[in-house]
């Protein structure tokens, strides 16, 4: 079964040639490249290096790519947003840890844990957790994950309004209360600051998604 990569293409659709180019050359090969466009324009190119989904309806927010999982049949699922640059093992090295974690685990670079009590969702307690520390919320950027999560919730592929402004949250809260683990794991990725960073501007839906969910039973580490 091959593994499955998704990678959404908003505000940045002159990466797209290069992320395919990168994907072109990672040392692992059997998966398919699936490019989710969520933005409002045709992205002018054709190619048969990977499967593109066009979001024909208005743009919700990030969490729109994972409406097109269940039309993948591959498993694990990778997930890379479009202002990253990877390393040529990317793929290899997310696929090691998928299969070293299992598959009741959410794996991603980009980790933070929150005090207990804590109310506001920018205020995390620690960031970039060290190898192998179980964490609060994994970054969807880099996130490897398997598809059962997706199947077993699927609320997750169908995200309303204003889960789907911080699916980082949304994803990482729903897989913790379904009985995964939050892993961190090593970075293959880096991010590339262009200014087009759209969290910054969402504060307030953000929150109203973190408030929504702790109501539903969301616990950190800290006050399990």
């Amino acid at each position: 079964m091959k593994t499955e990569i998704i990678v959404a293409i908003y505000q940045r659709r002159k990466r797209l040639e290069h992320i395919i180019n990168q994907f072109d050359k990672q040392t692992y090969k059997d998966f398919n490249l699936n490019i989710y466009n969520n933005t409002e324009k045709d992205l002018g190119i054709n190619t048969s290096k990977a499967r593109l989904f066009h979001n024909k309806e208005k743009n919700n927010g990030a969490g729109d790519r994972f409406k097109i999982i269940p039309f993948l049949k591959g498993n694990p699922i990778i997930v890379l947003d479009d202002d990253e640059d990877i390393t040529e093992d990317f793929v290899e090295y997310h696929i090691k840890e998928y299969e070293k974690w299992g598959d009741k685990c959410l794996l991603g670079w980009y980790s933070k844990t929150y005090k207990a009590g804590e109310t506001d969702q920018r205020n995390e307690d620690k960031i970039y957790l060290p190898y192998g520390k179980e964490a609060d919320v994994i970054g969807c950027g880099g996130m490897v994950v398997g598809r059962s999560l997706f199947d077993n919730v699927p609320e997750l592929t169908d995200m309303k309004y204003p889960y789907i402004v911080n699916d980082m949250l949304t994803i990482s809260a729903l897989a913790r209360m379904n009985g995964y683990k939050l892993i961190s794991i090593g970075s293959k990725c880096e991010i590339i600051y262009d200014g087009k960073d759209t969290t910054k501007r969402q504060i307030k839906e953000r929150q109203e998604a973190f408030d929504l969910l702790r109501k539903r039973g969301w616990k950190f580490l800290s006050e399990l």
